[in-house]
Order: C-alpha cells, then sequence, then structure tokens
C-alpha cells in the first residue's frame, strides 16, 4: 500500500506541475498504426520529435528507481521554476541507452522534463538532447512491479515484425485516453 501511495504521490507531483502534461504541438509524438499486442495493450508505430530535456544523467541501482524519481523529478521542477524563459512542453521523461544489457546495480538514463523557451535556447548545464526517431510505443498500467518483461517482449516481437531496434528505451508518465488516470508510455526506438 505504501508503494502505491508513494507512487501516486509522484504523479500528482509530476502532472500538477503547470503545463507539465500538455505536450505542445511541434513536440507530440506522431502515432501511426497499431501493429502487434503485448498481453492486451496495443502496440504502435510513432514518429518521435528531437526533445531536449532539463535533466541530468543519473546512474542509480534498480531497486531505488521508484523512491528516487519522485525527489529527482520535484528536484529539477524547481530548478525549471527559478529559470523563467522555459517551459514544460511534455512529461517527466527518463531515457536508458541499453534496456537489455544494464547492470541493476548501476542503471544510467537521462531523466528530466522536456522544455521549451520563450527565447533562443541558452546552454544550460542541466540540458540533454534525445535524438528524433521512429519508436515502438506501448502504454501499461503504472503499476506494474516492472518493465523488464514487457520491454523484452517490445524488443523480441519489433524483429518479429521487421524492424530494427535500438538499444534505447524511453519511458513517460502520460495521461490515458480519458484523462482519469495516468500510464506509462514505453518506447522502443528503432534505427
Amino acid at each position: 500500500m505504501a508503494i502505491k501511495l508513494q507512487h501516486t504521490a509522484l504523479l500528482i507531483i509530476l502532472l500538477n506541475v503547470a503545463s507539465c502534461a500538455a505536450i505542445s504541438p511541434e513536440s507530440s509524438p506522431v502515432a501511426g498504426p497499431q501493429l502487434f499486442f503485448i498481453d492486451d495493450y496495443p502496440v504502435e508505430l510513432k514518429n518521435i520529435p528531437q526533445l531536449t530535456l532539463f535533466g541530468e544523467v543519473y546512474t542509480l541501482p534498480e531497486r531505488d528507481l521508484k523512491s528516487q524519481t519522485p525527489t529527482i523529478a520535484k528536484t529539477l521542477a524547481a530548478q525549471m521554476s527559478s529559470i523563467p524563459s522555459l517551459t514544460f512542453i511534455g512529461p517527466f521523461t527518463s531515457s536508458l541507452d541499453d534496456i537489455i544489457s544494464y547492470h541493476p546495480k548501476a542503471v544510467k538514463l537521462v531523466m528530466g522534463y522536456p522544455i521549451g523557451t520563450s527565447s533562443p535556447l541558452e546552454a544550460l548545464e542541466n540540458q540533454q538532447t534525445l535524438p528524433a526517431g521512429k519508436a515502438l510505443a506501448i502504454r501499461i498500467p503504472t503499476d506494474l512491479k516492472s518493465t523488464k518483461r514487457i520491454w523484452a517482449l517490445l524488443y523480441q516481437n519489433a524483429y518479429k515484425q521487421g524492424y530494427r531496434p535500438t538499444l534505447e528505451g524511453r519511458t513517460l508518465i502520460v495521461h490515458n485516453s480519458t484523462y482519469s488516470d495516468y500510464e506509462m508510455e514505453l518506447q522502443l526506438m528503432l534505427e
């Protein structure tokens, strides 16, 4: 129960920050047709725009990801609020370079908020750029204990469908289609 409450608190924090859940048209991924299903969840092909994240590279033990993410999200949101020209243009995002062979004791990933600016974006210390590309995307419940199995199935099915996946995986916390709850969107980037 404590984990569920903690997870719910994270979602409330992330999505109650002004404009955090709103994605601007220039940064919005373009979804394609549903290609296949994993469990009962449809997988879509999406064109993902280049994203500039206000965030950092973190190395954390896998077991600490859920407990550390709320603190990281709050810290980054507070830092962003002190820079008036920055605006949130998308949900809290994490990007893992290698979804298959990362070490559970030291998971290295970029975490942050996609940003826009009212003036030309100066080089920020906390700026990370994620390249544009195509991705297979699946939306799943936020309360899953582990996404490792879903990542593995997404990777295997990508090859079966004739795609060439990279090892990069991105995770976003997003509203569901009715805006009544939140979901995780896993994006497996393709060559």
